[in-house]
């Protein structure tokens, strides 16, 4: 029994190594994951204005073709490009994006506190050692 009591309070005494190397992990996993979640929102928002940009050059180019070419107008410009505007993406989806890279920030921000206090936990619960 003493020698079971001697290693839990020698590892008690280690447990900020543990806390320490795993928050390090931690932070630098959270900083990647930031990075790499805020360009798959812009990438996706600039694939949906392309996606709008598209659809409105298709719409023009089908409207175009049933026109007489003879009634458009060269010197206002009343042509294939006439009307064209840049528009944004539906202001819903753009919110539904936030709020879910925001529950996923919140859940990892939720795991990593669970293991550095799974670290303390674990090094110097004596009832831990019991069941080992």
């Amino acid at each position: 029994m003493s020698v079971s009591q001697n290693s839990s309070t020698i590892g008690c005494r280690r447990w900020p190594l543990p806390s320490t190397l795993s928050l390090l992990v931690a932070a630098i996993y959270f900083v990647v994951f930031v990075e790499t979640v805020k360009r798959c929102y812009w990438i996706q928002y600039f694939s949906d204005v392309n996606m709008i940009e598209q659809n409105q050059l298709f719409a023009k180019m089908s409207e175009e073709r049933n026109h007489d070419p003879s009634k458009i107008d060269v010197e206002t410009g009343d042509g294939y490009c006439s009307g064209y505007k840049i528009t944004k993406p539906d202001a819903f989806h753009l919110l539904m994006r936030k709020i879910w890279i925001g529950f996923i920030m919140v859940l990892l921000i939720v795991f990593t506190s669970v293991i550095l206090l799974s670290c303390r936990l674990v090094l110097c619960d004596a009832s831990m050692d019991q069941v080992l």
